[in-house]
């Protein structure tokens, strides 16, 4: 009986994850092959699904990026076509009918991860639209659910052995969103003639700097921002604080400056 999953995951470990990987260039379906791999191998399975799209590789009759791949310069290649087609079948049996439409000041949205990082962040509605969205994914995909850690259990975000993911993950999949959204904008900007306007690099750490600065803009209780945060010594907290609150003080006396100029 065939195994998806351990298939899966045999196979993409063997990957050399090579640079400037032979095995895309050759690809006569154009496919990013090097980058599916890396990104199923560090748990980004949705990202790697969505990049194989509805290209079923066990219709070609040359893979020869089997042939281009310097695995099997050691022992045997990897089985490429199985695995992207393994990786399409994950990523058409997990899509989600869910409704994530939410209504943010009157206007109807479809895409409930807008703006996560700003005000419109705090639609409650919205959140657990995601989250919700993010766990039928976990269920449909077999993750299991009854891991514990330190008492915590029944995550969101997990790797398919139903531990919390790693930053690492985090950092793959943010690097994913970024390059594909940047590759679009570039794109987008050239047929449209102007200076294209990139997202910048983007970690785990970096939304994490986001969510203490977001609780600090908040005039949250800076005992309760460090519990949230984990900070073993308040110091580490103050120091966002001390930045959030001087900026504020900043921009008041340059209001008091223009007000008296203007008067």
């Amino acid at each position: 009986m065939f195994n998806r999953e351990l298939f899966l995951e045999t196979q993409t470990s063997r990957c050399l994850l090579c640079e400037n990987a032979p095995c895309s260039h050759a690809c006569t379906s154009h496919l990013p092959v090097s980058e599916i791999i890396r990104s199923f191998r560090f748990e980004n399975h949705m990202g790697a699904a969505e990049k194989v799209g509805n290209v079923s590789c066990m219709d070609c009759s040359n893979p020869v990026c089997m042939s281009a791949c310097r695995r099997k310069k050691l022992d045997s290649a990897v089985e490429i076509p199985e695995v992207l087609e393994q990786i399409r079948r994950i990523g058409v049996a997990a899509k989600p009918e869910v409704d994530l439409t939410t209504t943010i000041c009157g206007v109807r949205c479809e895409n409930p991860f807008l703006l996560s990082s700003s005000v419109v962040g705090s639609d409650y509605e919205m959140v657990a639209k995601a989250f919700e969205t993010q766990r039928r994914l976990n269920f449909q995909m077999g993750i299991p659910r009854d891991v514990k850690i330190e008492g915590l259990s029944n995550f969101v975000f997990m790797s398919r052995s139903g531990r919390p993911m790693m930053p690492t993950t985090v950092n793959f999949i943010l690097r994913d969103i970024v390059k594909a959204y940047n590759e679009e904008e570039n794109e987008r900007a050239k047929r449209e003639r102007r200076k294209p306007e990139e997202l910048p690099h983007i970690s785990a750490h970096i939304l994490r700097h986001t969510a203490c600065t977001r609780m600090a803009e908040t005039d949250l209780d800076m005992k309760v921002v460090q519990y949230v945060m984990g900070h073993a010594n308040i110091s580490v907290t103050m120091e966002v604080y001390n930045h959030i609150t001087d900026r504020s003080r900043i921009e008041k006396e340059i209001a008091k400056m223009d007000l008296v100029q203007i008067m």
